[in-house]
């Protein structure tokens, strides 16, 4: 979690007792090369830190497959 830490400690000023109570609600979660993590259709209720790797995400718009990477 020092990763995700370091990064919220570049964004804001936060008391450590905060922080605790932030990490608290992540967990680590592996997702393999080709998984999917939500589905057409699925309300997205969870929150990502991508700690490595690439994240592709894409809707479909009329015909179209809009692509993005992160």
């Amino acid at each position: 979690m020092q990763q995700l830490t370091d990064f919220i400690k570049t964004k804001v000023e936060i008391k450590e007792s905060d922080l605790e109570v932030i990490l608290s609600n992540f967990q680590e979660l592996k997702v393999e090369k080709a998984q999917f993590i939500l589905r057409t259709g699925q309300i997205a209720n969870h929150y990502y830190f991508i700690k490595s790797g690439a994240l592709r995400f894409y809707y479909e718009d009329y015909e179209d497959q809009l692509t993005a990477w992160v």
